[in-house]
């Protein structure tokens, strides 16, 4: 499956299931921020993310390998 297959709710969803629950008081319609300082923040309609704190970023692929599921953005394709 490739990153484009995925809707904005595909990859919110798949950012919940990854992260665990945003932080609502930092999150946005638009970004979802996690953690208790919101240093990473999830784009969906965009499809990236940014780790803050890891200063990480990138598509839905990375942001899988950046969570610890994958090794690499083909495993996690």
């Amino acid at each position: 499956m490739s990153a484009l297959a995925l809707s904005p709710d595909g990859v919110a969803g798949l950012a919940l299931r990854l992260f665990g629950e945003p932080n609502r008081r930092l999150s946005s319609a638009r970004e979802l921020r996690f953690g208790r300082r919101g240093s990473l923040a999830v784009v969906p309609d965009r499809g990236v993310f940014h780790d803050h704190e890891a200063g990480v970023s990138g598509g839905v692929w990375a942001m899988v390998v950046h969570a610890g599921p994958a090794a690499t953005t083909a495993e996690a394709a």
